[in-house]
């Protein structure tokens, strides 16, 4: 009645605490220990596991979600894997549940669900009434018929409406799912696609289709050629096609080599004003990272979808990712895309092949300003030797018998 009805509409817009909230959007008032389905144990649990937890409401239909489904799949197992806490949030404080919303629970409508169910490891709305708030759920979730997933804190709080899009983009790097994380992702990469359209401005049409995009560069040729190859059979491959993915590559300096000193001193230019500034620019770690794969043999990758960057990596362990294609090609139809299955081969792969020192070597540099800089591999993080203006990190391992400060030092050598 209208009186429940506001008495529902007012926790929701005044919540103190997510299970509360929960009940508003589900339950009727005879219900008074709900119960949700865990995919995990494949049991009944009460719906007190989400007390003092962030919620993912993954709000839709019975039909044609199983992108979604697949979605939701990278992110589940995103949030059991490290870093455990990110941006000051633990990844073991969030939960996935899944509300459908049918009208009528007929026998085939319950069969469809049951079929859905065995694919979720999160947890379910086991409740086959229609739900006592679904005019909320429209009206102020603004569920149009069309999968949606709202992000709660543990106060009920709505703190992102919709996060699909962004977990569509960028997966469990979009963590903890605030509207302002899909702001900084976005942003984090602006730099390099500025640098790169002043030295080719057509890159600007690849960017728009938001197609896959390899960006690779080096000064071994024989690896380049390899890797167009590879990446050129990976573009013609079935499996693509089914995935409906479009991968472009694009070798850079090719056709022009001339390109490639420009493109660097722009962003060495770029590095050495950031590093000048007395507030650590965020962007400061993705441009250290390429900046040492530049010195890297035999050569640089970089993956984007659109102008969004899925990956940064180095040639040998990317080029063996592109040749084995036919090894991990079920997983981009598994997973949640092309750029999840080739990252997530990239990253074993990449185990099998020796640290390598990372070196950085800066041209036009400010004589009067000598920083330390800490490594950008995530792994290790240490300060890294300056020698002369080139930095170098081992990651703590010793190269050519010459010690490697454990970090908080800086050595520099004498040329």
């Amino acid at each position: 009645d209208l009186e429940d009805y506001w008495r529902r509409k007012k926790l929701l817009q005044t919540p103190t605490e997510i299970v509360e909230v929960l009940k508003v959007l589900i339950y009727h008032n005879e219900v008074h220990e709900p119960h949700v389905y865990d995919g995990l144990t494949r049991q009944m649990v009460s719906i007190e596991v989400f007390r003092k937890k962030h919620v993912l409401l993954f709000i839709s239909g019975l039909d044609s979600i199983r992108d979604e489904v697949r979605l939701l799949q990278s992110i589940y197992e995103g949030l059991q894997e490290d870093p455990r806490e990110v941006k000051g949030y633990k990844k073991e404080d969030f939960r996935i549940l899944w509300v459908p919303i049918v009208d009528d629970w007929n026998l085939l409508h319950k069969a469809e669900y049951d079929n859905l169910k065995l694919e979720m490891p999160w947890y379910v709305v086991e409740y086959f009434y229609p739900l006592a708030g679904i005019r909320l759920i429209r009206e102020d979730l603004n569920y149009k018929n069309k999968p949606i997933i709202p992000v709660l804190n543990p106060q009920g709080r709505v703190v992102n409406y919709n996060a699909m899009h962004m977990i569509f983009v960028w997966g469990i790097d979009a963590f903890p799912f605030r509207p302002s994380d899909d702001d900084v992702l976005t942003q984090k990469w602006n730099w390099f696609w500025a640098e790169m359209k002043k030295v080719n401005p057509k890159l600007q049409d690849l960017i728009k289709a938001d197609s896959f995009i390899f960006i690779y560069g080096g000064i071994d040729k024989n690896w380049m050629l390899e890797f167009t190859q590879a990446v050129e059979k990976i573009r013609k491959h079935e499996i693509i096609k089914k995935a409906d993915a479009v991968i472009e590559q694009y070798p850079f300096g090719r056709e022009d080599q001339r390109i490639v000193p420009h493109f660097w001193i722009g962003i060495e230019s770029l590095f050495a004003n950031m590093i000048q500034k007395t507030h650590k620019d965020p962007t400061i770690d993705e441009i250290k990272s390429l900046l040492c794969l530049k010195q890297h043999q035999p050569g640089w990758v970089l993956l984007s979808k659109g102008s969004n960057v899925k990956l940064l990596g180095s040639g040998d362990p990317m080029l063996a990712t592109a040749i084995d294609f036919e090894i991990w090609k079920e997983k981009v139809l598994e997973k949640a895309g092309f750029d999840v299955a080739f990252k997530e081969y990239y990253d074993q792969k990449r185990r099998n092949y020796p640290q390598e020192c990372s070196h950085m070597q800066l041209a036009n540099y400010p004589a009067d300003i000598l920083h330390p800089i800490n490594c950008p591999d995530a792994a290790c993080g240490r300060s890294m030797e300056i020698a002369s203006v080139s930095y170098k990190c081992c990651h703590g391992q010793t190269h050519n018998m010459v010690e490697v400060p454990q970090g908080g030092n800086v050595m520099i050598e004498k040329n």
